[in-house]
């Protein structure tokens, strides 16, 4: 009886925890940043397992496979569509394996279980009416594969050309109509205005504060195009013959990330500020990490003398 009430106890103590990178786009080889960004994943979900031997990790990563520019650097490589999604991804999967990135899941968009999902994603939505066709227009980026706002567009000449360019990529725009998929973000408006009243929400703060100011003050707050005409994306989900899911294929792969309160209980948030990435980034960082390595022997050996190896 003792056992069993024992077993019982550990099962119930047996709480997911949850850590995702993004899904990595593969349009080119993995580099740096992308390693880096698993490595830091990577060391979260293995301190929390150190520190909560019972939890239940779920680490999730992968790649993203749909678009213009996957379009573009297959036909540079001379490779059909799905080898060259076939061998960036596998790259990926090297490269995790030879750093010891201890993932619990690999996502692929252009698998079948991602492609159920975005299928559902979107009936759904439709169901409830967040969806609808429309004419839409707007400046669009190639490289961005998005719409950018007129506010967020700059004049720059290219060239000796007079373009249109986005502030925040610095790529160029071109003006596009076309007919879309619309998906209502006005209804959110309010619901976003209350989220974002709950402090801590937003890391780092200032951020949460911004997007809190501009919901107050921007009176328009249009819905958004969530497709993409397939005469011209034609590498991707489609699930209407004039268009592709878009966002459902964006969200579909990120959609149990919406469920992470319930698969992280304890709401534990870990999280490197905006401002040490800048610190790191203005600092010989690899040479600072080799010295800490090579003096790492004898941290360890003053921790144990200490009895404080748990501080490592």
């Amino acid at each position: 009886m003792r056992l069993t009430i024992r077993l019982l106890s550990s099962v119930a103590r047996k709480r997911p925890f949850y850590v995702t990178t993004p899904i990595f786009y593969v349009n080119a080889a993995p580099h740096l940043g992308h390693l880096y960004s698993a490595l830091v994943a990577d060391a979260v979900q293995r301190f929390e397992k150190l520190t909560n031997p019972d939890c239940n990790i779920i680490f999730s990563t992968g790649t993203d496979e749909h678009g213009t520019k996957i379009q573009q650097a297959a036909a540079k490589a001379n490779l059909s569509l799905s080898t060259y999604c076939d061998k960036i991804s596998q790259e990926y999967r090297d490269l995790f394996r030879d750093f010891n990135i201890n993932h619990t899941d690999f996502i692929r968009t252009t698998e079948d279980r991602h492609k159920k999902a975005v299928a559902h994603f979107w009936k759904e939505l439709v169901k409830r009416d967040y969806i609808y066709k429309a004419k839409y227009s707007g400046w669009y980026s190639v490289n961005d594969e998005a719409f950018i706002p007129e506010t967020h567009l700059r004049d720059d000449i290219v060239d000796g050309e007079k373009l249109k360019v986005s502030i925040e990529s610095g790529h160029s725009v071109e003006w596009t109509e076309e007919t879309n998929y619309m998906f209502r973000l006005s209804a959110f408006k309010t619901h976003l205005q209350d989220w974002l009243k709950t402090d801590g929400v937003v890391t780092p703060s200032r951020f949460q504060k911004q997007l809190l100011d501009y919901l107050d003050n921007e009176t328009y707050f249009p819905d958004i195009s969530v497709s993409r005409p397939s005469s011209r994306v034609h590498w991707a989900i489609r699930l209407i013959n004039i268009a592709n899911a878009e966002l459902a294929d964006t969200l579909g792969n990120l959609a149990a990330r919406c469920a992470a309160p319930a698969l992280n209980i304890s709401n534990t948030q870990h999280h490197i500020s905006a401002e040490t990435l800048a610190t790191c980034r203005g600092e010989d960082t690899t040479g600072k990490l080799m010295d800490a390595v090579e003096r790492l022997p004898e941290k360890v050996r003053k921790s144990r003398i200490r009895d404080e190896s748990f501080k490592m």
